[in-house]
This record gives structure tokens, sequence and C-alpha cells, in this order.
């Protein structure tokens, strides 16, 4: 074969130019990505969730929504069981606890202007709302602080 190559040498090199440039006249249709979600276990049972709702987070987040049935989620039982939900999943082995964001959790927070300058303190603090004085300190704290008011409870409460 390589007698032969040597042989009809003009013939290979213009082969070898026709099927390159072939090639090339294709790379600008090349497209490079990498897609995370085609790495997953397609049949993984998680993985079924996420393609069933692909607009609603990413395979390595999870949202948990609490919602009440009658009514909004300002009322001490349901802040309880907010503050209780996040605290557990806070508690499961593999979470990446930095990354735990919820209404009772320190990172979500509220600012308000002082006579001292700006005040800025978690939405929720070391406890759960008890009382309806509470309950309605902690709404308007939620109204003041815009991550929360637009990401973190819907518009309903």
């Amino acid at each position: 074969m390589a007698k032969w190559v040597m042989d009809h040498r003009f013939m290979v090199s213009i082969w070898f130019v026709v099927v390159t440039l072939a090639f090339a006249a294709g790379i600008p249709r090349v497209m490079i990505k990498t897609v995370f979600a085609d790495l997953l276990p397609q049949d993984d049972e998680f993985v079924k969730i996420y393609n069933a709702h692909p607009n609603f987070g990413n395979p390595l987040t999870m949202f948990v929504m609490v919602k009440r049935k009658n009514g909004d989620i300002y009322h001490a039982d349901t802040l309880q069981k907010v503050w209780d939900l996040t605290r557990n999943i806070d508690l499961t082995d593999g979470v990446d606890h930095d990354q735990i964001i919820s209404i009772s959790t320190e990172k979500l927070r509220y600012v308000e202007a002082t006579p001292e300058g700006v005040d800025v303190r978690p939405l929720m603090g070391d406890a759960v709302p008890k009382d309806e004085a509470e309950v309605a300190d902690f709404k308007r704290r939620v109204a003041q602080s815009p991550n929360a008011r637009n990401f973190y409870v819907s518009a309903d409460g």
C-alpha cells in the first residue's frame, strides 16, 4: 500500500487537499459545548423528574415550596413548618450547607435605615415568629427584602 501511495503521490495529495477543504467548510457549523444534563443517568427517577420540569431549577438544585391551602404563609404554624423543613434539609447528608437559602435562614436578609446608618439583618432571625404581632413584623420585613419578595415568597404570600 505504501508503494502505491508513493507511486500515485500527486493524486493522493489532491485527495487529501479535497477532503481537508470539505472538513474545513463544515467548521463554522461545528458547535462545541458541554451539556451537563446529557451526563446524567436518564433512567434515574430524579433525572426523569428534572427532565419533566426543565424550567424549574437544575439537576444540582432542589427547590421546595410550602403552600397553605387557605390563605398566605404568614401564620406561626406555617412559618414553623418552613423553619423545621429548612433545618431538616440542612441536616441531610450530602447537602451543601452554604447553598441553602430560605426565608428562615440567615442568608435571606432585609435592610432598614437607622439614624446610625443601614441595618442589615436576617428576615427571621434566631426564632420563628410566635404571635400575630411577630408574624406581622415578619411580613413587613419580607416586604422590605427585594430578594425575599421577588424570589422566595410569591406575590400572593
